[in-house]
């Protein structure tokens, strides 16, 4: 009798991606290199493993794939897998006469819309402003002289977000370095409490820090959730991240410099951000410095604007898949469909398969019918009625020079050169500039300093 060749484990897209992810991890502590770094060089190995397969097989799986589990994972989404229901199953092609509705024209309900395109699949994609789509992909090219471009919403591309990295290339357009809006060799500067608390000196700190953070990482290791967690992640998601730095005994300077970066990063006020915050984002980074501050490179930027990332995608999806003043402010149904959707100019549609692409703002303000609602997974639920709106904003400046580049006197016979980052503690001013146009090819030496200045931070549902 032949022997049956064991069977191989099938891992889903996310596990994949949670295992690269470790190992990754893993490499780059033992290299003492950036994550980013590493991921990288995984992409381009598995980019050459995958190159010679044939075109129509990987697009069929794809497409199989997608609508088995993609479907209801933007934003937060209905269906089968936001619902504790069982999924529908799709052997080939779609039924053309379900209906898939997609609510939000921001880059993820978009990309959602137009991928269901790319695979043959019809949808209507509504969304709530009468004339721009977008959301926070949101750029300005004519404001300011010379067409500088800056971004009034997410600014940057990291190495390691490859699927946006090959969607602008694939939709014909390039890529500018920008390195997080560092400009030339100079470093990051950090103003605590009306001093220069200089690079050095944040570089020694953190290597007294490093471990502690890496300890930390290991008993509450990423992602923490709600059925899968530590004991110590549950503690350190619930410990003020305050208590906990003053508990691993980080120094003052570094302490607040820390909460001024995850304050920036996660846009909430400083006592709403709790212990795992920082931690995500500082963790992975080597021992010999702490940079970066932000979680990730940050190194790209889209020539010309990233929005045109969303127009781009517009462009090709069919005449009359987006219908645009449409705002979605009730919702009813059965747990499995169809799902009645009413809006604000009180006209209605009914959706078979709906996706929620909104920011949780808006999924707190929708009428969810109850006996829907409650037939959400309980992580959902608990994350519609209790997640909090960051609030961040910016203010964008032209100079017609880089005044903040210049040599500046730190004290101490030290002289050093900043980068145009810089970030302030305490947050009753502006808490953090970086240089918008680098990349960009101005003909004056002009450029934009971003400053980003603190409102009212995060904010519970209702307030």
């Amino acid at each position: 009798m032949a022997r049956r060749r064991p069977m191989r484990m099938a891992y889903s897209p996310v596990t994949n991606m949670l295992r690269r992810s470790y190992v990754a991890v893993d490499q780059a502590l033992e290299r003492d290199i950036p994550v980013e770094e590493v991921m990288g060089e995984h992409d381009e190995k598995r980019a050459k493993a995958l190159k010679g397969r044939r075109l129509k097989r990987e697009e069929m799986a794809e497409r199989r794939h997608f609508l088995q589990t993609s479907l209801g994972l933007t934003g937060a989404a209905l269906g089968a897998a936001l619902l504790g229901v069982p999924r529908p199953a799709f052997a080939g092609d779609v039924d053309p006469d379900v209906r898939i509705v997609v609510i939000g024209g921001g880059l993820s309900g978009l990309r959602c819309a137009h991928r269901l395109n790319e695979l043959g699949i019809p949808s209507t994609l509504y969304e709530a402003h009468p004339s721009r789509l977008g959301g926070r992909c949101f750029s300005d090219t004519t404001f300011f002289e010379e067409g500088a471009e800056v971004e009034h919403g997410g600014s940057f591309i990291n190495t390691e977000h490859v699927s946006m990295r090959h969607l602008v290339i694939n939709l014909g357009f390039s890529l500018r370095e920008i390195n997080g809006g560092s400009f030339g060799d100079g470093e990051a500067f950090y103003h605590i409490d009306g001093a220069f608390y200089t690079n050095a000196e944040a570089n020694d700190d953190w290597f007294d820090m490093a471990p502690k953070f890496r300890q930390a990482l290991n008993d509450a290791h990423y992602p923490q959730t709600f059925d899968a967690h530590t004991e110590e992640g549950v503690r350190l998601d619930n410990l003020p991240m305050t208590e906990w730095l003053a508990e691993i005994g980080a120094p003052d300077r570094f302490s607040k410099l820390v909460q001024s970066d995850t304050v920036m990063e996660y846009g909430l006020d400083i006592e709403a951000n709790h212990a795992l915050a920082p931690l995500y984002l500082l963790a992975w980074n080597s021992r010999s410095t702490i940079e970066p501050l932000t979680g990730g490179d940050e190194r790209f930027g889209v020539i010309g604007g990233n929005d045109q990332v969303i127009t781009a995608m517009a462009a090709e999806l069919p005449p009359g898949t987006i219908v645009m003043g449409k705002e979605l402010i009730a919702l009813s149904g059965n747990p499995d469909g169809p799902y009645t959707l009413t809006f604000q100019d009180g006209t209605t549609d009914v959706a078979d398969i709906l996706v929620l692409a909104q920011p949780i703002s808006k999924l707190q303000e929708l009428d969810i019918e109850p006996s829907l609602f409650n037939s959400f997974l309980p992580a959902h639920q608990l994350g519609i009625q209790n997640m909090l709106m960051a609030k961040n904003s910016k203010l964008h400046l032209q100079f017609n020079e880089r005044t903040w580049i210049n040599p500046v006197d730190v004290g101490g016979g030290q002289i050093l050169t900043p980068n145009g980052n810089c970030y302030q503690f305490p947050l009753d001013g502006f808490q953090l500039t970086w240089d918008e146009t680098v990349g960009e090819p101005l003909r004056h030496q002009a450029g934009i300093a971003l400053v980003v200045r603190r409102q009212q931070g995060g904010r519970a549902p209702g307030q």
